[in-house]
């Protein structure tokens, strides 16, 4: 199976996807993390000899267009077969505007398209690791699986999910996400799903 990694946003997003400021006067852009997440998760994937591809490169500051995106997705899933492709879509969530911090509002989603497909199937096997994976963070909570037609998963023809990883208008979440351990946390648990799947597709 190869595994598409998407780092959500980029550089230009910066004004409307980023924190609050904190304390220190820093605020967290949601853009660089993803890439760092992704960044990550392909140096697990390496180590585990699973393909991989990305839709923009984590050192790449820029972006392309989400048919962009969806084409490189799209264009593997012909080549491999749609059933041996699975697109990851890395992001996190925000509430309210940049400059108000919304402390009670905090959770990692799985979303996938709306309709039953296969990524429903495989979104449980993310639910199911980030309740595990999360149990160490009670500050923080599984909010669970949704479908939403965001474009990145409606438009692809392989399984896709797309991750919110906690919301960055939290210091609760903040304290997860923007920082190595819990970044490695979050890409513990989605390698440890996308070996449960692929295991599960070869049986």
């Amino acid at each position: 199976m190869v595994i598409v990694i998407d780092c959500g946003h980029n550089y230009s997003d910066t004004w409307q996807k980023m924190s609050p400021k904190r304390e220190d006067g820093t605020r967290f852009y949601e853009y660089e993390n993803n890439r760092k997440i992704g960044k990550l998760l392909s140096m697990e994937l390496d180590k585990l000899g699973i393909p991989y591809v990305y839709t923009i490169h984590p050192d790449d500051r820029n972006d392309k267009s989400l048919e962009n995106r969806v084409g490189i997705a799209n264009s593997i899933a012909y080549k491999e077969g749609k059933d041996n492709v699975l697109f990851i879509s890395i992001h996190s969530d925000a509430y309210g505007c940049t400059d108000t911090w919304y402390d009670d509002i905090v959770g990692f989603s799985i979303f996938t398209s709306k309709g039953t497909t296969k990524s429903d199937k495989y979104a449980e096997v993310f639910e199911k690791n980030y309740r595990e994976g999360l149990k160490c963070y009670p500050h923080t909570k599984v909010r669970g699986e949704y479908d939403k037609n965001f474009y990145v998963v409606a438009k692809t023809i392989c399984p896709a999910i797309l991750l919110e990883n906690g919301f960055y208008t939290s210091h609760k979440d903040l304290e997860i996400i923007d920082c190595d351990e819990g970044r490695k946390t979050i890409v513990d648990i989605i390698v440890k799903s996308i070996q449960e799947i692929i295991k599960g597709a070869n049986q």
